[in-house]
């Protein structure tokens, strides 16, 4: 089963995080398996960033990886917002192509960078720049 818990707006504003957290869970037998965690960015246009996807290790390899990008997927364009993403996983990973089999892009920018229905009308390079200083930014505070 997959429980989608949407952020406290008065929790994440007492803890001083200033963009909303969405957290996906993937669940079975009422354990979590597998979460994802989104957030919702103003700049330099909307869009969500898939800040963390994790499986626990003894349940790698069974498909909750891909459930929880096909969900990430279906909530970004349920919001109709794009989606970015930068992708730690090692190019001889065994999930290594995980996020182009569901439909993500790599992004003509620096390497690693994915998109998820970016506007043509953004150029790349510029919207990872300015998505980079923006995540940059935000840990710093």
């Amino acid at each position: 089963m997959i429980e989608v818990v949407h952020y406290d707006p008065e929790l994440f504003a007492l803890a001083g995080v200033h963009q909303p957290v969405h957290k996906l869970e993937v669940r079975e037998d009422e354990l979590c398996v597998g979460y994802a965690d989104l957030i919702y960015r103003r700049n330099p246009f909307p869009y969500f960033y898939i800040d963390f996807i994790e499986v626990k290790p003894s349940f790698r390899g069974l498909g909750y990886g891909s459930i929880l990008v096909n969900t990430c997927n279906q909530f970004i364009r349920s919001n109709k917002k794009p989606g970015l993403l930068y992708n730690g996983i090692a190019d001889n990973s065994p999930v290594s192509g995980l996020y182009e089999r569901h439909g993500w892009t790599k992004l003509d920018a620096p390497a690693r960078w994915y998109g998820l229905d970016i506007p043509d009308s953004f150029p790349n390079h510029k919207v990872i720049v300015a998505a980079r200083k923006a995540y940059l930014s935000m840990l710093r505070s």
